[in-house]
């Protein structure tokens, strides 16, 4: 009886003893799961730079061939395609938004040209258009914003007529000045309700 407690005892104790041989093969797995992800990391490192610079993309990279067992070299090529796909996007992406911001400010330049042109026409009593004509020796973008800012002109333009005849009434009747905030911030609305304004006041 007692030398089957004892038996007992060793196996139980037995089980709770590592195994050195699973020991080993578990940190031998770690090993190769940290070796593989910067295996990984050093592709895409230099994906991400040939992408960026827009270097040509390498199909097989020979030195890393040389050093590296096929198993090691798959996780290195798998980092650089990754890396090299996002890296060419990213620079995609930033050319994009250089070329859009150009475009932009030649809408803004052109809209600035358009807005002053339809002003200037409106001071020398000069017929405002619906069509301006922009100037052909510009870029397209240039004249949609020319056009733009034109009828952005004309708008206000057409704006302060009505806001001088609003004006008018009101001091007809009057009454203290008391501009609406539909004409207060432009400031050629705001001139026209006023200018309106003091003329029904001497004539009311």
């Amino acid at each position: 009886m007692k030398k089957v407690l004892f038996l007992f005892t060793a196996l139980f104790c037995l089980s709770f003893v590592v195994d050195p041989v699973k020991d080993t093969a578990a940190n031998g797995q770690e090993e190769w799961e940290a070796h593989a992800k910067q295996l990984y990391n050093d592709g895409y490192q230099k994906g991400v730079s040939d992408g960026r610079n827009g270097s040509p993309y390498v199909d097989f990279h020979d030195a890393a061939f040389q050093r590296y067992s096929s198993a090691e070299y798959s996780w290195y090529k798998k980092g650089y395609d990754d890396g090299y796909n996002e890296g060419k996007q990213k620079s995609a992406d930033v050319q994009k938004a250089k070329e859009e911001e150009a475009r932009q400010n030649e809408r803004n330049a052109g809209s600035n040209a358009g807005y002053q042109q339809a002003m200037a026409d409106f001071e020398n009593d000069e017929t405002l258009t619906d069509n301006p004509s922009g100037d052909s020796s510009k870029s397209k973008h240039w004249n949609e914003g020319y056009k733009s800012g034109y009828q952005k002109a004309r708008d206000v333009i057409q704006l302060s007529e009505k806001a001088k005849e609003e004006g008018y009434q009101q001091g007809l009747k009057q009454e203290e000045i008391n501009i609406p905030s539909t004409y207060i911030n432009a400031d050629l609305t705001k001139k026209a309700f006023e200018d309106g304004f003091k003329k029904g006041k001497r004539n009311g």
